[in-house]
């Protein structure tokens, strides 16, 4: 996990290290440099987190599971569950009821989404369960799933700063066209759930929310705003 949500002299962390069946590591660093995710640097942690894996010490991980706030719990399980529940080579996503991107999604955005992933939003397919979008707070899978995600990711924030944060080619098709003027005009910053949300919208096959909550539990599902639950709401 990243700071400031998480640090080794933090309670929380000295509780879940003492209690926690898997290895934890609090990331701190990016390119040697201590560093924090606040306002808009949030997305920073992918790349904490991508500099982590490549390097000696995060090499010898063969599955990880990732955390970054407090909004996202997980449910009480082993290793053994974790790696079963993200079997097949997907990134397991925790979910929730709102769809968020570093803004409210619009029904426009939600239509394309219900588009491009016809099963997942299917009834009895996860449309009509309580954390049917994605969460970034909280994912697991193989090695190989999660640098998958993070190279993309990485890859979308440097062209996004290339570009001024105007979005690239494969965001803007998948979000509304407002979204891209306000992206082009400085009025909205793609998130690290706004690049993880791409990810799945463009690699269906490679990504599975966690619909049930059978490995993560966000707070979202027992308490939601009204202003931010318009993503699950509108037509």
């Amino acid at each position: 996990c990243t700071p400031p949500s998480c640090a080794p002299d933090l309670p929380a962390i000295r509780a879940l290290r003492a209690r926690s069946r898997m290895p934890v590591v609090v990331l701190e660093t990016l390119g040697g440099e201590a560093t924090e995710m606040r306002g808009q640097s949030r997305s920073r942690k992918v790349r904490m987190l991508r500099e982590y894996l490549t390097s000696a010490p995060g090499q010898r991980w063969r599955h990880v599971v990732y955390s970054d706030a407090m909004d996202v719990l997980a449910n009480p399980g082993n290793a053994a569950a974790v790696v079963a529940a993200a079997a097949g080579g997907a990134l397991l996503v925790a979910g929730e009821p709102a769809c968020w991107v570093g803004d409210v999604c619009d029904a426009e955005e939600v239509a394309e989404m219900r588009r491009r992933a016809p099963a997942h939003f299917s009834r009895g397919g996860g449309y009509d369960r309580p954390a049917v979008f994605l969460n970034s707070g909280q994912y697991a899978g193989s090695r190989a799933a999660v640098l998958a995600f993070l190279d993309y990711a990485v890859a979308t924030l440097d062209a996004m700063e290339a570009r001024r944060g105007a979005l690239p080619p494969d965001l803007a098709a998948l979000f509304s066209g407002r979204r891209a003027a306000l992206a082009a005009a400085g009025g909205f910053r793609c998130s690290d759930q706004c690049v993880l949300t791409a990810y799945w919208m463009t690699h269906v096959d490679r990504v599975a929310v966690d619909v049930d909550a059978r490995i993560f539990g966000s707070l979202k599902r027992f308490f939601v705003l009204d202003d931010d639950d318009r993503g699950a709401r509108a037509p």
